[in-house]
């Protein structure tokens, strides 16, 4: 199974330091910040800049997983109504063009 975690600050940088890598086929992470990158594929994941906001760019994401993960935060001047419920409303309609089965929200 091809997971999928939105927003690889310090919530999700500790969750991808407890994975178990034989349960998952692959897993891919998100950053709203560039320079995190580098430090996301050193742990062996596919990682990528992406606001949460865009639900084509959502959807290109999980067009292979299985499960998600979503660990936002808010950054860049964007406050918590953005975040939280916008940001996650527009994930949540892009899961529903995608084979993810289970979505955990932190």
């Amino acid at each position: 199974m091809k997971l999928a975690i939105v927003g690889c600050g310090d919530l999700g940088r500790a969750l991808l330091d407890e994975l178990e890598p034989a349960v998952f086929s692959g897993v891919r992470g998100t950053t709203t910040r560039p320079e995190r990158i580098a430090e996301l594929e050193a742990l062996g994941i596919e990682a990528e800049v992406l606001d949460v906001a865009d639900e084509t760019r959502v959807r290109a994401l999980l067009a292979d997983c299985r499960a998600l993960v979503l660990t936002v935060a808010p950054r860049g001047g964007r406050d918590y109504r953005t975040t939280y419920l916008e940001g996650v409303r527009h994930a949540l309609r892009a899961v529903r063009e995608t084979p993810v089965e289970h979505v955990i929200y932190t």
